[in-house]
């Protein structure tokens, strides 16, 4: 959260410096620094020097202080690993920033295209799918663990099953995964171990028994 700096009435902004980093202005008020905020904000908020500091120009430059100092921790985060709007909103004020500068910075992110939900939806569902089959509903789940929209996520997940049986596709697993058994694995067994395999990659119920009555044979106890 924003500290409001050290108020005295009569003090005027003394400097203006450039910060260590691009774009950062240091603010200093008498011979203390009562901020390092973006160029921009300098500009918005309408401080130079000679300014007289007042109680809402400290709270502003505390705002914008806070909102600076957040824009740092974003970019790390997203130095990382893509993240969600809502997922680096939420660990920035995991961090103690407010929500105000946590969802601005991520307002500028989103528009300088450094976060971006569908981008971030089609890649993970991609990746899923590209390590072995992935169900609707696992796609589901991990987008969900993501914090990404359920409308983002439908188009995502959409785009990801055109074309795809899931029938076809989850019999194909199936039947790659019972080759790989032991040969004196029983029917219980088998039964068993297919269908959570596929319902673990998230495949429909009914798909999955489908599949294990096909693979394994018979009456498999599904009901």
């Amino acid at each position: 959260m924003s500290e409001v700096p050290e108020f005295i009435e009569g003090e005027r902004v003394s400097a203006l410096a450039p910060g260590r980093r691009v774009g950062v202005v240091v603010i200093r008020v008498g011979d203390r620094v009562a901020g390092r905020i973006s160029e921009r904000d300098v500009v918005e908020i309408g401080v130079r020097t000679g300014t007289l500091w007042t109680e809402e120009l400290a709270r502003r430059v505390a705002e914008a202080d806070e909102t600076e100092r957040a824009r740092v921790v974003a970019r790390r985060m997203l130095n990382a690993r893509m993240r969600s709007r809502a997922e680096l909103i939420e660990q920035i004020t995991g961090k103690e920033f407010s929500a105000a500068s946590a969802a601005r910075v991520a307002d500028e992110l989103e528009r300088a295209g450094l976060i971006d939900d569908a981008r971030l939806a089609a890649s993970l569902v991609g990746s899923l799918r590209r390590r072995g089959g992935a169900g609707r509903r696992l796609m589901e789940q991990k987008l969900r663990a993501r914090k990404i929209g359920r409308e983002v996520s439908d188009a995502a997940i959409e785009g990801a099953l055109a074309g795809v049986d899931p029938y076809e596709e989850a019999l194909a697993l199936a039947r790659g995964r019972a080759a790989r058994m032991k040969s004196d694995t029983d029917r219980a067994a088998r039964t068993r171990r297919l269908h959570g395999f596929l319902a673990r990659r998230g495949y429909e119920g009914d798909v999955c028994w489908r599949v294990v009555r096909e693979v394994v044979g018979g009456d498999t106890g599904d009901g």
